[in-house]
């Protein structure tokens, strides 16, 4: 694995997904699991730098696999679970995890907490933010001056990837013609 790795554990797909996406954008490493024993086994195969952890899942729920992830391992474990419980929050924290979000979060929020939990566990080898815009159909790295479109890689000349560039950059705007 290169670069900070992220495990996302997370039953609703959307959800792990737009983690997954925010993540990646960030210039993470991303895995996702569906529930509590496929978490488990991405741990025995090799430990993340951070962890996602929904509290609501199948087969085993979230506190249950904190609880195990802690009998291991100090990695640090998020919260990210649609019960805004104080109930939920202390059990969480109590059991040793890092830091609980409430679904729906903002997406910038959850850059910061990532962030500042990665920052107090010592890991200052945070990835480089990648320089990406990325809609869902239409992908441009705008480091490498790639662009797709519908996953499909599309060559353009330098005139049209920096017009392009430029309405990406401004979306919503007016352009002069300057």
């Amino acid at each position: 694995m290169n670069g900070t790795s992220v495990l996302i554990v997370d039953d609703d797909l959307c959800d792990q997904r737009l983690i997954r996406h925010i993540l990646e954008g960030d210039g993470f490493s991303t895995f996702g699991a569906s529930n509590g024993p496929e978490a488990l086994d991405f741990l025995h195969a090799g430990l993340p730098d951070l962890i996602f952890l929904d509290i609501k899942l199948p087969r085993m729920d979230g506190f249950e696999v904190l609880r195990r992830i802690r009998q291991v391992s100090s990695v640090p474990v998020i919260a990210v679970s649609a019960s805004k419980s104080m109930e939920d929050r202390e059990k969480f924290l109590n059991l040793g995890g890092d830091d609980y979000v409430t679904k729906p979060y903002e997406l910038d929020e959850l850059r910061f907490r990532v962030m500042a939990v990665l920052k107090r566990n010592g890991q200052n080898h945070l990835p480089a933010p990648r320089n990406l815009f990325d809609d869902g159909f239409l992908k441009i790295d705008f480091d490498s001056r790639r662009v797709d479109a519908d996953r499909k890689e599309v060559p353009l000349p330098p005139r049209e990837y920096d017009l392009l560039h430029e309405f990406v950059r401004h979306t919503g705007k007016t352009l002069t013609h300057q």
